[in-house]
């Protein structure tokens, strides 16, 4: 696919809000007539100055964007990895190259798989992490970037607002060929009822994703979680299973 004739200009007047700023590009897309359809990611990247997208099977990171000294043109390398992850980290490291406030160390940014899943209510809660504040927060930006520009809100409004159903995550990853992992995160981001999405391994919690109404989630990184029923045959997804709630969240206590 050739480029398009993007404006960057109009994109930087949009300022530093990524929802926003997701929100001009898709007007500018729509307005090239491309407003369905999975996201050409890359043509999009080569068209706002990324002169070279590099996949890379022995990166030491997740991704990275690497800047002249105005950023005036830039280069992203990629793990190799499915292509739906690698399609989120090309978005994610675009919104740091087109994002004037953000602040690469040594004239790039170099992202960890973990800064792929910062979520915008992130809270630093150690040393470390507050030292970091800055960091997570543009790591966050660049999530949420991402998910807005693949997963075009006007498109998954039906689904995020209907009653919460895992086929609705699956139907987005198919659909904007993104992961699941992403597909989830964005349904929890942009949905109104207090809802909650554990990403299971082995039977152990590797995190949870949950809207901030949602009860706090007891289940730590790495412990074991209650049994969760298998897929049915052919399918995708298990049968619906009720289970104690205080099997997996404190609830409030009342007074």
């Amino acid at each position: 696919m050739s480029e398009f004739d993007l404006c960057r200009y109009a994109l930087e007047e949009a300022g530093s809000n990524p929802r926003v700023k997701a929100r001009a590009l898709h007007k500018q897309l729509t307005d090239l007539g491309f407003a369905d359809g999975k996201v050409p990611i890359k043509t999009i990247a080569k068209s706002l100055d990324i002169h070279e997208i590099r996949f890379d099977a022995n990166l030491a990171f997740e991704g990275a964007v690497v800047m002249t000294p105005n950023t005036s043109y830039g280069s992203i390398l990629v793990k190799h990895a499915p292509k739906p992850r690698m399609r989120f980290t090309i978005a994610h490291e675009l919104f740091h190259f087109l994002s004037v406030q953000h602040q690469p160390v040594n004239g790039a940014f170099n992202c960890k798989a973990s800064d792929m899943r910062v979520g915008a209510d992130f809270k630093p809660r150690t040393a470390e992490q507050k030292a970091r504040a800055k960091h997570y927060r543009q790591e966050a930006e660049a999530n949420q970037f991402a998910a807005e520009i693949l997963m075009r809100y006007a498109r998954v409004r039906k689904r995020v607002n209907a009653e919460p159903n895992l086929e609705h995550v699956l139907s987005i990853s198919h659909e904007f060929g993104v992961s699941k992992e992403a597909a989830a995160r964005h349904y929890v981001s942009r949905n109104g009822d207090p809802v909650a999405i554990l990403f299971i391994e082995d039977g152990l919690l590797r995190y949870a994703e949950k809207s901030e109404e949602f009860p706090w989630v007891k289940i730590r990184s790495g412990q074991a979680v209650p049994y969760v029923p298998k897929a049915r045959p052919g399918s995708k997804l298990s049968d619906v299973d009720e289970d104690d709630i205080l099997n997996w969240v404190d609830l409030p206590k009342r007074h």
